[in-house]
């Protein structure tokens, strides 16, 4: 609970776990003073920043901070931050949105940048989580929210979308160990498995089927693992909530 600027209780993740806690980057060091264009996506629960920063071309970096979609009702300790590990730094490893969308489910893995107030367990501390996204259809991009897909869909013209889902583990950590568990879903945020070039920043889409009634926008590009461009789906219609 926060009652003021850095005080409160409950604050994560910790100063042992990461120098500075989550580190929200507007602009490079050497061009702070510069007018830097931004987009807020945000309900009464969650929020979706993106700031065109200068670190690469006109790429976004992306944030977050707020409740996810628990698929436990009674979960007590739902929130989540996203931000970057380093302040002021423009190496790309500490850039945090589509770092941590990692897709292997053994062995001690890492979501950089991303944390939860606890794991499933309710008990400890912060932990950090990774996000899961559809890699049946990703090839091989880890950390990233994009994928080699066709799009349109060739045999029907679709456009294919999948929750983001959230990984936590049995022991809370810097990097998660022991037995992974499904916790949950981002709210509002969905999966794209195309090509970046297959959008425009901007573009907007209506669901059809079981996602009827529910609108889509695409934010990019975003910078991903590595330096290169992703993209991100973001709903704009009311998001789901578990409580």
């Amino acid at each position: 609970m926060q009652s003021a600027y850095n005080v409160g209780t409950g604050q994560f993740p910790t100063v042992a776990q990461n120098t500075g806690g989550g580190v929200l980057h507007k602009a490079v060091f050497t061009a702070r003073d510069v007018v830097r264009p931004w987009l807020l996506i945000a309900d009464d629960r969650t929020f979706y920043l993106f700031i065109v920063t200068g670190d690469q071309s006109v790429s976004y970096v992306g944030y977050s901070f707020g409740d996810f979609y628990s698929f436990n009702p009674t979960d007590l300790y739902k929130c989540l931050v996203i931000g970057k590990n380093a302040e002021s730094s423009s190496n790309v490893s500490t850039h945090p949105f589509p770092q941590g969308a990692i897709v292997q489910t053994t062995g001690a893995v890492s979501g950089a940048g991303h944390w939860l107030s606890r794991n499933f367990t309710g008990l400890g501390g912060p932990t950090a989580f990774v996000k899961s996204i559809d890699l049946g259809l990703s090839g091989a991009s880890v950390n990233e929210l994009t994928g080699p897909m066709l799009f349109p869909n060739g045999s029907d013209g679709g456009l294919y979308v999948a929750p983001v889902r959230i990984v936590d583990a049995s022991t809370p950590a810097v990097s998660l160990t022991g037995n992974l568990n499904l916790r949950g879903r981002m709210r509002g945020l969905w999966h794209a498995p195309y090509p970046v070039a297959s959008f425009a920043d901007g573009d907007t889409f209506s669901g059809s089927g079981e996602l009827a009634g529910r609108n889509f926008m695409v934010v990019k590009p975003v910078i991903g693992a590595s330096g290169s461009s992703s993209l991100v789906v973001i709903e704009t219609t009311a998001w789901d909530t578990s409580a």
